[in-house]
């Protein structure tokens, strides 16, 4: 699969081509930190077959012997898209609270909204 990256929320919904693209191998690790964790949108688009045009590491496809290029030829199309398989995903985020907490909107005051409100402090 996939994965791609937007600088924000508006570059993402004009429409146009991420910031980066990166082939994710099978049982990959991404660990994101700094500007890729905190500003930047990420994820895989819902498709059935991603094109390999633009992807930053699309070389990996080509590496004769790398690990995880054997299970790559079975998913390229006629067409040079590679077709995607289930996969899963495993997310575990840092969410800072209190005084630690960071502006980038997951701090105590994002925590604090998404929680359901308790006997105590409904009004």
């Amino acid at each position: 699969a996939v994965f791609d990256f937007w600088l924000d929320h508006a570059h993402a919904a004009t429409g146009m081509l991420p910031a980066l693209s990166l082939l994710l191998p099978p049982r990959s690790l991404l660990i994101f930190s700094e500007d890729a964790y905190q500003k930047h949108l990420h994820g895989l688009a819902d498709r059935p077959c991603d094109t390999l045009e633009g992807i930053a590491n699309s070389s990996l496809l080509t590496r004769t012997g790398s690990p995880g290029t054997m299970p790559w030829q079975r998913q390229l199309q006629a067409d040079g898209s590679l077709r995607r398989e289930e996969r899963y995903s495993l997310t575990i985020r840092h969410v800072p609270t209190g005084e630690h907490a960071n502006s980038g909107g997951y701090g105590e005051e994002a925590v604090k909204a998404a929680a359901p409100e308790d006997e105590t402090t409904a009004g």
